[in-house]
């Protein structure tokens, strides 16, 4: 299910999403748990497999994650987010779509996490 997220395809995100949303139109229950099996999935790959991701792709994941209200995913992101290169991030195509305050929560932790760590040990994503 989330096998194209490792090969970059990162407009598959927020598309998956709207897709799950439009088959289950008439039955919400249906689309409440697609929704949270895939949210589920994408915070794994964000937490166990950081490295196959790509900028782009963990970009669309928070544009999704803000989308779709999303705690859990948004906050996973948010959490990788900071922890990457912040030209790296800041140069992708859609960075400006994410909300200022989520740019806001994701420096504001940036400076946090380099006061703490003596090293910038910056996470690596995928080229």
């Amino acid at each position: 299910m989330i096998k194209f997220c490792f090969t970059g395809n990162a407009a598959d995100v927020l598309a998956t999403f709207d897709l799950i949303t439009g088959l289950v139109v008439g039955n919400p229950e249906d689309a409440y748990e697609l929704i949270r099996t895939y949210e589920n999935n994408l915070v794994e790959m964000l937490t166990k497999y950081p490295e196959k991701l790509t900028v782009e792709t963990l970009v669309e994941i928070i544009i999704a994650g803000e989308c779709f209200k999303l705690e859990n995913l948004l906050s996973s992101a948010v959490n990788l987010a900071f922890k990457c290169n912040s030209k790296l991030l800041k140069g992708s195509k859609r960075y400006l779509q994410i909300s200022k305050d989520t740019k806001a929560t994701i420096d504001e932790k940036r400076v946090v996490w380099l006061k703490e760590t003596s090293h910038r040990s910056y996470v690596s994503l995928k080229d």
